[in-house]
């Protein structure tokens, strides 16, 4: 399973062992309200990574049982979309989203060691 949260707090994104992703809106804490559910891995792999950019516009969602990449938005007037997916030459063990020169990059660790 992974967890992360949205920049402004509001949102809670949680991937569950059976490849299950939710979206939260935790702006009242007492009552927090699922808003979105997707299934990414047709498997039922894991989702272990769940990674936020620091700008606060996308996330990265991975499994390390898969060599494929989500990457959506992380704000709720965009609906929290899917923006697309990409295929990398391994399975993906850890992953971080970064902003270099005003972009942001996914930088991703592979079990055969590749970043």
């Amino acid at each position: 399973m992974s967890l992360d949260v949205s920049l402004d707090g509001k949102a809670v994104f949680v991937g569950s062992a059976l490849g299950v992703f939710r979206v939260y809106d935790v702006s009242n804490r007492k009552v927090p309200r699922l808003v979105k559910q997707f299934k990414f891995y047709d498997d039922e792999l894991p989702i272990t990574g769940i990674n936020s950019s620091p700008d606060g516009k996308f996330l990265v969602v991975t499994s390390s049982k898969s060599n494929k990449v989500f990457f959506m938005s992380q704000k709720a007037n965009e609906n929290f979309n899917v923006l697309g997916h990409a295929f990398v030459n391994g399975h993906v063990i850890s992953c971080a989203l970064t902003l270099y020169e005003n972009q942001i990059y996914a930088l991703c660790l592979l079990s055969n060691n590749v970043v």
